[in-house]
């Protein structure tokens, strides 16, 4: 099976409360600068409920490995 990758709040935060183990998360990714949030301090913490690994990485470095997702995914023109 291909690996899936999620993005956003609500995404996340449905599948940590609903998933009941359907789909295993490898890990989760959050821009340090949005670290404070309520929302994402809750998925934090459900995420190390869940034995879930955490990555905080800075704002260039989630905006590039996010660009880098988008465009893998993108078809090539012929």
């Amino acid at each position: 099976m291909a690996l899936e990758k999620l993005y956003g709040i609500y995404t996340l935060k449905s599948l940590l409360e609903v998933n009941a183990g359907k789909r295993k998360i490898y890990e989760i990714i959050v821009n340090l600068r949005k670290k404070d949030s309520h929302r994402i301090e809750g998925i934090i913490k459900e995420a190390k409920v869940k034995k879930i690994p955490v990555n905080l990485i800075d704002e260039s470095a989630f905006a590039n490995r996010l660009v880098s997702d988008l465009a893998a995914k993108t078809p090539k023109a012929v």
